[in-house]
Parts: structure tokens; sequence; C-alpha cells
């Protein structure tokens, strides 16, 4: 282990960048960027449809309902 001691918060951030991938590690598999790629992109394209998707049922409830 290091003898270098990173504060507290960067020291999360750094093991939050290696558990998503963002080590540059070369024996990490291409399965595995691939798995995380694709893991990224559904997070992304549901907190972009859910969102919006959520605003529209809840408007449409509240305009039927007055």
């Amino acid at each position: 282990m290091s003898s270098v001691h990173l504060p507290r918060g960067l020291d999360g951030l750094q093991r939050l960048g290696r558990r998503f991938g963002f080590d540059g590690n070369d024996l990490r598999r291409t399965t595995d960027r691939r798995q995380w790629a694709a893991g990224l992109a559904a997070t992304v394209s549901f907190a972009g449809i859910a969102s919006p998707l959520c605003a529209g049922i809840v408007s449409l409830t509240y305009l039927k309902s007055s």
C-alpha cells in the first residue's frame, strides 16, 4: 500500500472511479468495459425517459382531476 494518504474525500472518489472502470487497468477485459458502457447507457436513458414521462402522467392526472 502507498505511504501517501489522500484526504478522505479524494480517496473515496478514487475508489469510486476504479469501481466504474476509470483506472486504466490493462488487465480489464473488453467484456467488462462493454458491460460497464451498457449499464451506463441504460442508466442515462432511464433517467432521461422516466422523468419526463412521469411529469407527463402527473400533468394529465392533475388536469383530469380538476
